[in-house]
């Protein structure tokens, strides 16, 4: 009889640890996430085991990465930005970082020889394959630019490792909070990719 129970409670928790309702649970935040740990229920116990070795690094990209980027296909942050959705690592977003995306490449649309269009599909695609994150706390003034809080705050939120920018004076103060600050070629080195 304890089996046949064990055995149920095991298929009700494997059936649940598979629901995106337990995922967004897990990682306590509002949408599905790929970092989400993998569950393993054990059947001679019910209880669930994490299983996951490693997770892939969750950052945020500045947008002078994506000005630069824009500008050469030879540098490290053009080499970051061909790796997006390969599985190297994950990007986060929110709305107010995707406007700014929107807005700069647009704006520098034309220094850089590309359409309109193709800024739009890029800032698409890095949205389809992006962690959306909201942000409910802010943290301003936090940094000496005060347009770089927003970036702070979207790592915060998110849970992210690194914050990868050109810009890594600006953001010293962003360690305090745990997050660590990478120039792009810095973050290639620590993903194991060569450009």
């Amino acid at each position: 009889m304890k089996s046949e129970m064990t055995g149920s409670l095991t298929g009700q928790l494997n059936k649940y640890v598979n629901t995106t309702e337990w995922n967004g649970r897990i990682s306590s935040r509002c949408y599905p996430c790929p970092r989400t740990p993998e569950m393993i229920v054990a059947s001679n116990s019910g209880i669930a085991y994490n299983t996951t070795m490693s997770v892939r690094p969750l950052v945020v990209l500045d947008t002078d990465v994506l000005e630069a980027a824009m500008r050469s296909l030879r540098g490290a942050s053009f080499a970051i930005l061909s790796q997006v959705g390969t599985g190297a690592f994950d990007i986060a977003v929110s709305v107010t970082l995707v406007l700014e995306y929107e807005a700069v490449l647009t704006r520098q649309a034309d220094e850089t020889g590309r359409s309109v269009a193709a800024v739009g599909d890029l800032i698409d695609y890095l949205c389809s394959v992006a962690r959306r994150q909201q942000v409910f706390f802010l943290w301003r003034p936090f940094l000496p630019d005060p347009d770089d809080d927003m970036i702070l705050e979207l790592a915060v939120a998110a849970g992210c490792d690194a914050i990868v920018t050109h810009n890594r004076r600006d953001f010293q103060k962003s360690e305090e909070l745990g997050i660590s600050i990478l120039s792009p070629a810095s973050f290639l080195r620590k993903i194991g990719v060569n450009r």
